[in-house]
């Protein structure tokens, strides 16, 4: 079992969120003994004593996040290595958008 606390700044979330969900595909892909993640979700700021959650999270073959990952690095990469791709995002009015362009670009390259 993996155990991965988070700690919340305004509220909990009760359920995973998706780069979570990367990330303990990720602990389970890295650490094929284990069975499962623990994602401890906690917020401090709400009182005496703090507010915990507790997700559990199995293993699952039904996302494949290896495509995505190399991915969302081919883009970090185009964007650090281009002036111009950063001058675009800085620019950009829907950097959301964009950056999905590019993660669709990097995508067609990868798969």
């Amino acid at each position: 079992m993996v155990l991965e606390c988070k700690t919340r700044v305004h509220k909990l979330f009760l359920q995973i969120r998706p780069y979570e969900q990367i990330q303990v595909e990720t602990y389970l892909e890295l650490l094929p003994e284990a069975t499962k993640v623990v994602l401890v979700e906690a917020i401090f700021n709400v009182g005496a004593v703090p507010s915990i959650n507790v997700i559990d999270v199995h293993r699952t073959s039904r996302l494949d996040w290896k495509p995505i990952a190399l991915a969302m690095a081919d883009v970090l990469d185009r964007v650090i290595r281009d002036e111009t791709l950063q001058d675009a995002l800085v620019t950009c009015k829907n950097k959301a958008a964009f950056l999905r362009a590019l993660l669709r670009e990097s995508l067609d390259l990868i798969v």
